[in-house]
């Protein structure tokens, strides 16, 4: 039994993030919009049965997610209290070191796909359902899952094993040459996603002839935009949701609407939305993403490298012997706290990209009016959260309440 009173010491950072973390919550779901608190933008938009669903829809996400995470919580502790992992990784003592790790994490990784199989189904068949969005068949559903679970597999027994060899052979430069795989993984998966990945769960048609696919090559044409594709998803089978989004580097960008949102939008407003996507190219918003991402993983890394070898991490937990996958699960769980710590950066810096892309459509388009009409539609639809709580959107929030967003198109002049 490892020596519990370490345990709860090491523990405190990460017990201390949980707690905030459902405190954010709290304060997220009380904070509800009310007709007497409703954002002035959307009150020519918005009636109370609309504010209602709205209220209904946001709690039971909400309350449903705070559910989940406390699950896994609580299971993560016990594990850890009870010595299950301890005793884990002590019978995997002896085998190779990228067999023992991919063991170790494989193990943990089937744990919680299975703790997450219930809270996903609920999620997809009662809340998503429930409020009219989700139109998955239980067919769908098991493909899904079954899908990710390979790629899962396939993705990160591929990077894991790698990151554990560089561990083992590299010497005192393991962490910097791990840091390169997970960068260089993560500008592949940008590149592949969107040609061997996204066509495993959904269909992507072109987008048909006729006057919106031409107002939208002349508006990449004026704006400098070069895409190889204009692709509608069928998102409708899954769910009701509406959005796009364009994905892929270089020769494998291409711009995705779900069928969705052209069946729920004005021409006028696609094309605004589009034009608020190009911003982010035009911005190039994408690599600035990769050089934060890429800065805190160079950091997670080198502090691996620090502390990887420190006794006192692995006896804490008691585990009878140091090794690289054990290292990297517990240096995890002390990063939690730390993440925290960085995302109200990480999120302030999504929010402005998110302002500058907003100022580039309404320029590009000529009047910001489309795009507000366009996040109002999408807001009511959406059943989104267009009061959310000031602390939470600090924490939580890479794009800013729709309710500020609307507003400032209009100081700028709309």
């Amino acid at each position: 039994m490892p020596p519990a009173f370490l345990i709860l010491i090491f523990l405190l950072p990460y017990l201390a993030a949980t707690a905030f973390e459902h405190f954010l919550s709290w304060c997220n779901d009380r904070h509800q919009v009310r007709p007497e608190t409703l954002p002035p933008v959307f009150r020519d938009t918005l009636d109370a049965m609309s504010l209602s669903r709205m209220r209904d829809y946001a709690r039971d996400r909400n309350r449903f997610s705070i559910l989940h995470r406390i699950t896994t919580d609580v299971v993560l502790v016990s594990a850890l209290m009870t010595g299950l992992l301890q005793a884990l990784d002590l019978r995997l003592h002896g085998l190779h070191p990228v067999i023992a790790g991919l063991l170790f994490f494989g193990f943990i990784g089937l744990a919680s796909f299975l703790i997450g199989l219930p809270f996903d189904w609920s999620h997809a068949f009662i809340i998503e359902k429930r409020h009219g969005f989700s139109t998955k068949t239980p067919l769908t559903w098991i493909l899904d899952q079954v899908k990710g679970l390979a790629l899962s597999l396939l993705l990160g027994t591929a990077l894991l094993s790698g990151i554990l060899a560089i561990w083992f052979w590299a010497g005192s430069l393991n962490w910097f040459f791990a840091f390169l795989l997970v960068m260089g993984f993560q500008l592949l998966m940008i590149f592949a996603y969107p040609l061997w990945v996204a066509p495993l769960f959904n269909t992507f048609t072109p987008l048909a002839e006729g006057p919106l696919r031409q107002s939208i090559l002349e508006l990449c044409q004026r704006t400098g935009l070069d895409v190889k594709d204009i692709l509608v998803m069928d998102a409708s089978r899954r769910t009701a949701h509406t959005n796009a989004y364009m994905a892929g580097l270089g020769r494998s960008r291409r711009i995705v609407f779900y069928d969705s949102l052209l069946q729920k939008h004005p021409p006028e407003e696609i094309i605004a939305i589009l034009a608020h996507e190009i911003g982010h190219w035009k911005f190039r918003h994408l690599p600035k993403q990769i050089f934060f991402f890429g800065s805190a993983a160079f950091l997670l890394f080198w502090l691996a490298g620090k502390l990887m070898d420190w006794p006192l991490l692995y006896t804490a937990f008691g585990f009878a012997y140091p090794q690289a996958h054990t290292g990297f699960f517990l240096l995890a769980l002390l990063w939690t706290p730390a993440g925290l710590l960085l995302s109200p950066l990480s999120c302030a810096l999504s929010r402005r990209a998110e302002y500058k892309a907003d100022a580039f459509a309404k320029k590009a388009c000529g009047s910001g009016k489309a795009l507000q009409s366009a996040l109002k539609r999408m807001a009511k639809d959406n059943l989104s959260n267009v009061s959310p709580h000031p602390l939470y959107v600090l924490f939580h929030y890479t794009h800013p309440p729709l309710a500020e967003r609307i507003a400032a198109l209009e100081d700028r002049g709309c």
